[in-house]
């Protein structure tokens, strides 16, 4: 009988989602929704918090975009933002998150505080946890909704160091350069270019300095086979911008190191951000790589790294739509 029963909720519940209209807004868009004299009290320590520098930019860009209104202001146009902060006072301390309250592929935050002075305390002890849960959203979202795969037959070998049985790549990027073990792939926009590239290496069995340090240098070896319109210029990593690394254990046999720097064409003046992830197998003795990169001059380049974040979590396996 509860087997019955939690079925029939959960078609209930999977019928009430197809019937909400898609999700809107863009990119690490946060629509924040409180009275006037909350926000005036929380302002402060929020934005200290979402103006934050995104990791592994030119520039210093905001890890949020926010957009405050009243609960009066929250209409049916903000209902159905992908991503909202609701805050309240009520008699306790709360968080609590819901998916899909008002539209399709939404998460929304609820937050409750006894005062005004509680809200900006809690998002100084709360911030980063929150952020993690709305950043790791946005990039499911991105995957479940824009993502038009094609399995890549030339990536087979490499899928098969990473466990896969393949690996696809978004329709609308081209393959611009293949050699043995590396791929890279192009996107041309108007103003923009973005690129992935996969490529695989062995691992020694000694070598001199840090494990960063020689990824990166195996990084430059192999990425200096691009190109650039002029001669003798070629992409290696800036640095003059120390790279971000993050180590994440995936088992007892392979560690995945992400890796956000910036990157220049040697002796021109193209540049921009990338990211990498490099998944180290200790046993078959052999690093998958895993890149992309962008180059739009002038502009904004969070959201554009945040696309390609969630494309090449797709593709080595982290995440899946």
């Amino acid at each position: 009988m509860a087997s019955i029963i939690f079925c029939a909720v959960l078609s209930l519940s999977c019928e009430r989602t197809s019937s909400l209209p898609p999700s809107a807004g863009e990119v690490a868009e946060v629509v924040v929704v409180c009275s006037k004299k909350l926000w005036q009290a929380l302002e402060p320590s929020l934005r200290k918090h979402t103006n934050q520098a995104f990791e592994g930019l030119p520039r210093i860009e905001p890890v949020w975009s926010v957009v405050h209104v009243t609960p009066s202001q929250f209409n049916q146009i903000f209902r159905s933002s992908h991503s909202i902060a609701i805050i309240s006072q009520d008699t306790i301390n709360r968080i609590r998150y819901r998916r899909n309250v008002w539209s399709k592929l939404q998460l929304v935050v609820n937050i409750s505080v006894k005062t005004a002075t509680h809200a900006a305390r809690l998002f100084d002890r709360k911030f980063q946890r929150i952020h993690a849960k709305f950043h790791r959203f946005h990039t499911t979202r991105i995957q479940s909704r824009q993502f038009d795969v094609e399995p890549r037959s030339e990536l087979q070998a490499l899928a098969h160091h990473i466990g896969k049985a393949s690996i696809s790549i978004p329709k609308g990027f081209h393959l611009a350069q293949q050699k043995e073990n590396f791929f890279w792939y192009k996107r041309d926009g108007a103003k923009n270019t973005q690129s992935l590239v996969a490529y695989a290496f062995d691992i020694p069995e000694y070598f001199s300095g840090s494990v960063d340090q020689w990824l990166l240098k195996q990084r430059d070896a192999h990425l200096k086979s691009i190109e650039g319109t002029l001669p003798g210029t070629y992409l290696a990593t800036e640095w003059a911008y120390t790279p971000y690394f993050k180590h994440t254990v995936l088992d007892q046999h392979k560690v995945l190191v992400e890796v956000r720097g910036l990157w220049k064409m040697e002796s021109d003046f193209m540049g921009g951000p990338f990211l990498s992830y490099f998944v180290i197998d200790d046993v078959g003795k052999r690093v998958s790589v895993f890149e992309g990169f962008v180059y739009a001059p002038e502009a904004a380049k969070r959201n554009h790294m945040i696309y390609l974040e969630a494309i090449l979590k797709m593709i080595y396996g982290e995440e899946k739509p």
